[in-house]
């Protein structure tokens, strides 16, 4: 197993990489497998199955050629008694970054018992080799002010505690709904709040100071609210999420990562075509466009939707479409990449342009 300091850390994320999102919660996961993949697990073979998919990815040979890190959900990393779980942190071909804290069902904020608990838990990382952690709060059009700014507090706070932990970074991910039900709001409306947070956010950490300890930031990209009928134009949404981030401020050597967000595959990977057309540093955190076709080759390859058992294989093929997938992530950043590329059947990683 390998561990790496914090600077080694910092030092493989800070390559032109992406990152692998396999952190959701079990709720969001069964969604996942069953609404969104078309994978059908039994319920109480669910946890072995999501755990061994989930040692198949992180064990994949290889796939540091594509991706720099890997974000784990805390149960993969520590036991409730906080001893570590030595497969989820080997860090030799990806960084392990690992996802704290929840979100309060009626604010979308991180609850302040969680936020009491963060600098205690960093410290147990610190001691177990994990120096990345992700934070995520949310934020919608229409939300109350003081929740915004609240939320953009909290970012403040935690990053605060990571300087004086001085070992441990954050990717900060304050994520838009916009692809919530419901939310009717225009592409303009959904910019604008993403200026105004990812500003303040940026303007509150130099401010205090905090911004010179090491961090990372992952976040939606600006688009029309999904309940709004308004169509997503992968060129309109590059442009949007880009004005956002020079409005806002960010700092040009910032390391920034782009989440799916609830869009379509090809949607979103023209939209990140189109972003990195104008800012290098900017990558990919993709959850649902990069894994659904990978679930589907690991679990289910011909598509003949049986019921996945505890004791159903999970098929190395599952491996072989990470690499594609990543590839077709590469394709996007030289401007190489077309829709029609998502058919794994008829474009396999060796069928795709070089």
């Amino acid at each position: 197993m390998a561990t790496l300091s914090h600077a080694e850390t910092l030092e493989r994320l800070g390559q032109d990489k992406d990152l692998i999102a396999m952190d959701q919660s079990k709720g969001t996961h069964v969604k996942h497998m069953g609404e969104q993949f078309g994978i059908r697990v039994a319920p109480e073979a669910f946890d072995s199955v999501a755990s061994r998919v989930r040692s198949m990815i992180r064990t994949t040979p290889n796939h540091g050629q594509w991706f720099s890190g890997r974000i784990e959900h805390v149960s993969e990393i520590m036991t409730p008694d906080g001893r570590p779980i030595e497969s989820g942190l080997d860090s030799s071909q990806s960084v392990v970054i690992c996802k704290l804290l929840g979100l309060d069902k009626e604010s979308g904020l991180i609850p302040e018992q969680d936020m009491r608990a963060f600098p205690e838990q960093i410290a147990a990382l610190s001691t177990i080799g994990v120096h990345v952690v992700k934070l995520r709060s949310t934020f919608y059009p229409g939300m109350p002010q003081q929740d915004i700014v609240r939320g953009i507090e909290q970012f403040v706070e935690l990053q605060k505690a990571l300087a004086k932990q001085g070992d441990v970074s954050a990717v900060h991910e304050p994520e838009f709904l916009h692809t919530a039900n419901g939310n009717t709001h225009s592409l303009e409306t959904n910019r604008l709040l993403m200026t105004q947070v990812l500003g303040g956010i940026a303007f509150r950490f130099r401010q205090q100071d905090i911004a010179r300890h090491p961090w990372l930031l992952k976040t939606s990209v600006a688009a029309p609210g999904k309940a709004s009928g308004m169509p997503i134009e992968p060129e309109a949404c590059g442009q949007a999420t880009m004005l956002a981030f020079d409005e806002a401020g960010l700092p040009d050597d910032l390391n920034i990562y782009l989440l799916s967000g609830g869009h379509e595959d090809p949607n979103i990977r023209r939209i990140f075509q189109v972003i990195r057309g104008q800012r290098s540093d900017v990558n990919t955190s993709f959850s649902r466009t990069l894994l659904k076709q990978v679930y589907q080759e690991a679990l289910d390859p011909h598509g003949t939707g049986q019921l996945i058992t505890a004791d159903s294989p999970v098929h190395v093929g599952g491996q072989i479409e990470l690499h594609r997938q990543g590839a077709l992530n590469h394709l996007a950043r030289a401007g190489k990449y077309e829709p029609k590329y998502e058919g794994r059947r008829r474009y396999s990683r060796s069928d795709l342009p070089r």
